[in-house]
């Protein structure tokens, strides 16, 4: 389940969560031309760390470092056809 609600403060990129379950989540940043990171600076879903929220609690210093991402233009044929 998806819970929209990140709102950035300022300029300086300070942001804030609110309408998240109590319990464990997993949170991310993204923006376009940027690859997406989960909590704990992770590019893999799968490898993302659990942030615990209780009621009414606020999690301060959660910070993510995105990184540019890029894109590749062209056809691309595997080197071998057993790839595919």
């Amino acid at each position: 389940m998806r819970f929209p609600g990140v709102v950035l403060d300022d300029k300086t990129g300070a942001f804030v969560i609110s309408g998240l379950p109590e319990g464990r989540n997993q949170i991310y940043a993204s923006a376009r031309k940027y690859v997406t990171h989960w909590f704990g600076n992770i590019e893999d879903a799968s490898a993302a760390q659990s942030l615990m929220v209780s009621l009414n609690s606020v999690v301060k210093n959660i910070d993510f470092e995105l990184t540019r991402g890029g894109f590749y233009r062209g056809r691309f044929w595997p080197t071998t056809r057993d790839v595919l």
